[in-house]
């Protein structure tokens, strides 16, 4: 059967003293048993490379670096390992495992609910933990460049980061030379940095950062692939203190983001002491505050296309450079909210642009707002005519 644990598997633990029970997962790089230590009573975890999909010397060296890297890290929230072996099976093949230490509970991504965010104390729970355990594998020279809801475990008085199979030492070490050539990508693309897509190589524990800040916006309510340019739309509940949070953890550019996992998680958690936090995700009370970059994009859109129809405006180039910049969900969003907020009002166009049907223009309020901003409005306006904007695949918009 697929789950019965191989009779070599079963003899050579024993012989060490450990008991395989059942198997409770599998990875990429093979497969994970829950077993009882003899002499201590106590549940580990047994990791062992035989995934035949995942073959090669270098994903090998991976396996075998995971421990001594391990090893090297003590930490609560990064499971610890107890010792390494191998399976010699009747084929002469050798299947090196690793025991570690066993933790319960469900990972970060079967919590994660796509229709609403996580509770505030989750998630800053979950970002404590994780942003402290990535602070000491840092300050030990190991990365681990698979930061994911997927290798983060919710335990019922701890959270943990697992699964550093594609860990990696940025410190000189003839022990635990990369097995990463130069210009491989290793990773999930979803969370990796960009410098991480490029060149896995390469990336120090600012790709960690970075992924970390995906995992945060993706807790909030974010979707991933994460774009920055759309993030006060997406969460537009969350606090701007937060949002700005993000913004620089997971900034496209190493040098923008913070440059610890330490200095990401005092700037977040500063964040709670912010008037607009509330424990749940809150609105500011002010019109001001609750105008995003992008919706002053489609306020000063709307200005310029809607405020004098018979000027030579071209409102078809700016909508086509205005879609450039914002996903149609993005916008439809923004819209929406401004006209919740009374900042825009529907009309029935009467033909002088030659489409019938109902259009968009400012209200009095909306009006006053771009006035009093009016010097944020133009700016934003006129890059639609000075700059090239970055175009996004069809499949980046979130369907609606």
């Amino acid at each position: 059967m697929a789950n019965e644990i191989p009779k070599e598997y079963l003899d050579n633990l024993a012989q060490r003293g450990f008991a395989l029970a059942e198997r409770v997962g599998s990875g990429a790089y093979g497969t994970v048993y829950k077993a009882v230590q003899s002499t201590l009573k106590r549940p580990v975890a047994v990791k062992f490379f035989d995934n035949p999909f995942t073959k090669g010397e270098s994903n090998r060296t991976r396996f075998g670096r995971e421990a001594p890297l391990l090893a090297r890290v003590q930490h609560p929230s990064i499971p610890y390992v107890i010792t390494t072996g191998a399976v010699v099976l009747r084929s002469g093949h050798s299947i090196p495992y690793i025991v570690m230490q066993f933790v319960g509970g469900i990972s970060l991504y079967h919590r994660i609910d796509s229709r609403k965010p996580l509770e505030s104390t989750l998630v800053y729970q979950v970002m404590r933990d994780l942003l402290s355990s990535l602070d000491c594998a840092h300050q030990h020279d190991v990365v681990h460049r698979d930061v994911k809801p997927d290798n983060i475990l919710l335990a019922e008085h701890c959270v943990f980061l697992i699964d550093f199979s594609i860990g990696f030492t940025t410190k000189l070490d003839a022990d635990l030379s990369r097995a990463t050539a130069l210009g491989e990508r290793v990773g999930t693309a979803a969370y990796a940095a960009p410098e991480q897509l490029t060149d896995s190589s390469s990336v120090d524990a600012r790709a960690d950062v970075y992924s970390a800040g995906v995992v945060l916006a993706e807790m909030l309510g974010a979707r991933t692939r994460l774009r920055l340019d759309t993030l006060d739309t997406e969460l537009q509940r969350v606090p701007l203190a937060v949002r700005n949070v993000i913004r620089r953890a997971s900034a496209e550019d190493p040098d923008d983001r913070f440059p610890r996992a330490a200095d990401f998680w005092a700037a977040l958690d500063a964040t709670r002491g912010q008037p607009d936090h509330g424990g749940e995700p809150g609105q500011s009370s002010s019109v001001e505050g609750q105008i995003s970059d992008d919706d002053a994009l489609v306020l000063g859109v709307v200005a310029t296309a809607c405020a004098m129809p018979d000027d030579a405006t071209d409102f078809a180039y700016i909508e086509q450079q205005l879609q450039k910049v914002m996903s149609r969900f993005a916008m439809t969003v923004a819209v929406r909210r401004l006209l919740r907020l009374e900042m825009l009002t529907q009309f029935l166009k009467d033909g002088w642009n030659g489409n019938d049907g109902y259009g968009l223009r400012l209200t009095e309020t909306g009006a006053y707002w771009a006035e009093t901003h009016q010097k944020r409005v133009e700016s934003l306006v006129d890059l639609l005519y000075s700059k090239p904007m970055k175009t996004f695949a069809a499949d980046d918009d979130i369907p609606f």
